[in-house]
C-alpha cells in the first residue's frame, strides 16, 4: 500500500485538511504541537478504527478543537494497492464506509469486508500489532509487545502460514478440551469431565446390574412361563393373521367380481350406443353425400323453385300458340295479296307530278303548284287508306309475332339457365329430386334424433372417455384387485364358515393367554426386574465402557497432537528467532562501530546483544546508552515489520524516533532508511529542520 493523499475532517486540530505523499521517504515538518502526532493518529485511526463504533473515549480522544461535539471524524484516504488505485473514506458521523476502485469503479462496503482488505494491504493482523512495529514513537521505541497475538502473528508469518494457521491458538484449543477430558479424575469437581462422568456412571451400572442379577435368578422360572405364553400368543397372532388375511381376500375376491361384472356390462352397454352412433353416424354421412349432388339446390324454396319453373313453362307455351296463330293470320293475308293497280298508279302519278311541277316552275304558275301538290297528295292519301291498308295490318301482326319471339326466347333462356343450373330437363325430374331431397333430409332429421336419445345429452368423445375409463377400471380390478393372492383365496360356502370358527376359536384363546401374560408380567414388575429391563440395563453399560474407550482415546491422541503442536511451535519460533537475528545484525554492527555485531533472541523476543570488549551477552536496557538502545530497537522493531509483511509493499510511520542520535548515528540510520524505501513508503514526522536533505518535506503548522 502506498498512500498518495490523506484528507481530515473534524479530527483534533484539522478542520478540513488534505495531505500528499510521495513514494519513499517523506519529511512531515512542524513545529511542536503543529498537529504531527494528530496526522499520525488520524492515519491510523483511518487504517484501523470502525466507523460504527460508539466508544465515548475514543469521540473524546478525537474531539475537534474548538467545534461541536457532533462534529465527528471523516477521512478519506487514496492510495495505490498493487496495480489498482483506490479511495477509502470513512464518516464517523454517518458511521459508514466506502472503500472504491478508481479507474474500475467497484466498490466494496461493510466494515468487515473494508478491514480484511486494508489489513490484507497492510501486511499487519491488527491496529496493536502494526503500533508495536511498524509506527515508531520516540517514548515507544523500547515497548515491542509480548501478547499471545504478537507472538502467534510473528510465527505464522515465519511459518507461511498467516492468520488461518494460528498454530498458538490451536494449541490453546486442544489444551482447553485435554483439561476437560480430565476435570475431576485428580481432584474431586462440582463439573466432572465426560471421563470422570462416565466412570461414575459405569460404576453405579453395574452395581445395579449385580443387584438385577441377584433377583433374576429368583425370577428367572416365572420369566421362562412368560416366554413360553409370548411365543404361544405370537403363533396365535400369526394364525389369527393368517385366517383374517384369507376370509378378508375371500371378501376382497367376491366384491372385486361383482365390480368386474359390473363393469364388463356397462363396457358392452357403452359399446353397443357407440356401435350405433358411429353406425348412425356412418348413415348421415351417405346421405349428405348423396345430397352432395344436389348442393346447388340447398338453401334454395323448392316450392317457390317449382312454380317458377312451372310459370316460365307455361308463359313458354301459351307465346308459342299466340305466334303460331299469327303465323296463320299472315299467311292469311299473304294469300290476298296487295291491290294490283297499285304500282302502275303510283307510277303514273309520280310522273305526272314531276311534269306538272316542271311546267309550273317554268311558267312560274302557283296554280299549276298548287293542283299537282293536291293530286300528288290525293293520290298517296288513297293509297295509304285504300291500297295499303292490308300492308300495314300484315306488319303489325310481323312486329307483334317479332316481340312475342323475343319474350319467348328470354324466357326459354331463363328456363335453361334454371335448368341449367340445378341439372333439371323435365318438370317431372324435378319433381322427383325434390322428393328424394325431402325424403334424405327427413332421413337425416331421423337419424339425429336418434343419435341425440343414445347420447343422452353427452357427445361422442365423452363416451369414448367413460369407455376407456371403464376399460382402465377393469383392468385395474383385474390386475390390482384380482392378484393371485386374491385369485386363490376363493373359498365354497363350508370352508368359509369352517375358516370363520377357526378364527373365533383362535381369537378367544389369545385373548386367555393374553391376560395370563400380562398377570404374570404385572408380578415381575412388582418384583422390580424385569427381562426388558435386565437387556436395557447391559445395554447402557456397553454404551457407557464404550464411550469411556472413547473419550480415553480421544484424551491419548489430544496429548500426543498438543505435543507435536508444541515442537513445531518452538520450531517455528525458532525460525522467526533466526530471521529476526539476520535481518537485526545486517545492519547492527555498523550502527554500532563494529562494538556489537551478535544479537540472542529468546522465546519470548527478549533481545540481549553480544559486547566483544566484555566477551559476554548483555541485556542493552541495562547496559547500553540511550542512542545506541535507541539504534538496536529501531533495528529490532524493523525486522519484525519486515517478516510481518514480508515483501509486500507498506507504510512505516515514524513519530520523531531519532531525537537521540548525533549525526553520525542520523546518517548511518538515513542510510539504512534509504535501503528500506524500495519496499517501505516511510512517514517521519519530526520538528528537525536536519532532516530536509533526505526526503520529500511537507510542511504542517
Amino acid at each position: 500500500m502506498i498512500i498518495k493523499t490523506f484528507s481530515i475532517k473534524n479530527f483534533k486540530k484539522f478542520r478540513n485538511e488534505t495531505f500528499e505523499f510521495s513514494e519513499g521517504l517523506n519529511i512531515i515538518l512542524g513545529p511542536n504541537e503543529a498537529g504531527k502526532s494528530s496526522l499520525a493518529e488520524a492515519l491510523i485511526t483511518c487504517l484501523f478504527t470502525d466507523p460504527t463504533t460508539r466508544s465515548k473515549k475514543f469521540f473524546n480522544n478525537s474531539r475537534p478543537w474548538g467545534k461541536r461535539k457532533e462534529d465527528k471524524p471523516i477521512f478519506e484516504l487514496e492510495f495505490i494497492e498493487g496495480e489498482g488505485e483506490y479511495i477509502l473514506r470513512k464518516n464517523f458521523s454517518e458511521r459508514e464506509v466506502l472503500l472504491k476502485e478508481i479507474h474500475k469503479n467497484k466498490s466494496i462496503t461493510g466494515k468487515t469486508k473494508v478491514a480484511n482488505f486494508i489489513e490484507k494491504s497492510l501486511g499487519f493482523p491488527s491496529e496493536d500489532i502494526y503500533r508495536s512495529t511498524g509506527f515508531i514513537g520516540q517514548k515507544d521505541i523500547l515497548k515491542v509487545q509480548k501478547s499471545d497475538d504478537f507472538i502467534t502473528a510473528v510465527q505464522n508469518a515465519s511459518s507461511g502460514e498467516g492468520r488461518d494457521g494460528d498454530i498458538q491458538y490451536v494449541i490453546s484449543e486442544i489444551d482447553k478440551e485435554i483439561r476437560q477430558l480430565q476435570k475431576g479424575l485428580k481432584s474431586p469437581s462440582k463439573s466432572p469431565g465426560p471421563i470422570k462422568q462416565t466412570k461414575d456412571a459405569l460404576e453405579k451400572k453395574r452395581f445395579e446390574l449385580s443387584e438385577l442379577d441377584e433377583k433374576w435368578k429368583q425370577i428367572k422360572k416365572k420369566i421362562t412361563n412368560l416366554e413360553k405364553k409370548r411365543h404361544k400368543r405370537k403363533k396365535l397372532k400369526n394364525k389369527i393373521e393368517v385366517l383374517e388375511k384369507v376370509l378378508k381376500n375371500h371378501e376382497k375376491y367376491k366384491t372385486a367380481r361383482i365390480n368386474l361384472e359390473e363393469t364388463i356390462k356397462k363396457i358392452k352397454v357403452l359399446s353397443k350406443d357407440i356401435k350405433n352412433i358411429e353406425e348412425l353416424d356412418k348413415e348421415i354421412d351417405q346421405m349428405n353425400f348423396k345430397l352432395k349432388k344436389y348442393e346447388k339446390l340447398e338453401g334454395v324454396d323448392l316450392d317457390d323453385l317449382l312454380l317458377n319453373f312451372a310459370n316460365i313453362h307455361n308463359d313458354i307455351r301459351l307465346r308459342k300458340e299466340t305466334i303460331k296463330q299469327i303465323e296463320q293470320n299472315m299467311e292469311r293475308i299473304g294469300k290476298e295479296g296487295t291491290h294490283k293497280y297499285r304500282k302502275p298508279i303510283l307510277g303514273i302519278t309520280m310522273s305526272v307530278f314531276l311534269i306538272l311541277m316542271g311546267v309550273s316552275i317554268y311558267r312560274k304558275s302557283v296554280f299549276l303548284f298548287i293542283v299537282d301538290c293536291a293530286i300528288a297528295t290525293a293520290v298517296i292519301l288513297f293509297d295509304f287508306f285504300v291500297i295499303n291498308k292490308k300492308a300495314r295490318k300484315r306488319k303489325t301482326l310481323k312486329q307483334k309475332q317479332e316481340d312475342l319471339n323475343e319474350i319467348a326466347e328470354r324466357d326459354e333462356k331463363k328456363l335453361e339457365s334454371i335448368m341449367s343450373e340445378y341439372n333439371i330437363s323435365t318438370k317431372e325430374q324435378f319433381l322427383s329430386i325434390k322428393s328424394e331431397i325431402n325424403s334424405l333430409n327427413l332421413e337425416i332429421e331421423k337419424a339425429k334424433a336418434n343419435k341425440l336419445g343414445i347420447l343422452g345429452g353427452k357427445t361422442l368423445e365423452r363416451l369414448k372417455d367413460e369407455q376407456i375409463d371403464l376399460l382402465t377400471m377393469k383392468k385395474d380390478i383385474e390386475i390390482n384387485d384380482l392378484t393371485n393372492e386374491i385369485l386363490n383365496s376363493q373359498l365354497d360356502p363350508e370352508e368359509y364358515n369352517r375358516k370363520k370358527i377357526d378364527l373365533e376359536r383362535f381369537t378367544k384363546e389369545f385373548k386367555e393367554v393374553h391376560e395370563e401374560i400380562l398377570n404374570l408380567e404385572g408380578k415381575l414388575n412388582e418384583s422390580g426386574t424385569s427381562l426388558d429391563n435386565l437387556r436395557n440395563l447391559k445395554a447402557e453399560i456397553e454404551e457407557l465402557e464404550k464411550n469411556l474407550k472413547y473419550y480415553n482415546y480421544r484424551l491419548k491422541v489430544l496429548i500426543g497432537v498438543e505435543k507435536y503442536l508444541q515442537k513445531a511451535l518452538e520450531d517455528t519460533s525458532s525460525l522467526a528467532i533466526n530471521i529476526l537475528r539476520k535481518d537485526i545484525e545486517q545492519y547492527f554492527p555498523k550502527l554500532t562501530k563494529q562494538n556489537y555485531n551478535k544479537v540472542r533472541i529468546d522465546k519470548k523476543f527478549n533481545l540481549e546483544i553480544y559486547s566483544n570488549k566484555l566477551d559476554d551477552w548483555l541485556d542493552p536496557v541495562d547496559n547500553l546508552s540511550i542512542g545506541t538502545i535507541d539504534q538496536i530497537y529501531f533495528l529490532f522493531r524493523l525486522a519484525f515489520v519486515k517478516l510481518l509483511v514480508k515483501n509486500k509493499k507498506t507504510i512505516l510511520i515514524l513519530d520523531d524516533p531519532f531525537a537521540s542520535y548525533d549525526e553520525d548515528r542520523l546518517e548511518n540510520v538515513f542510510n539504512i532508511l534509504d535501503k528500506e524505501q524500495q519496499q517501505f513508503q516511510i512517514l517521519l514526522l519530526t520538528h528537525e529542520t536536519r532532516y530536509k536533505k533526505y526526503g520529500k518535506v511537507t510542511q504542517i503548522y
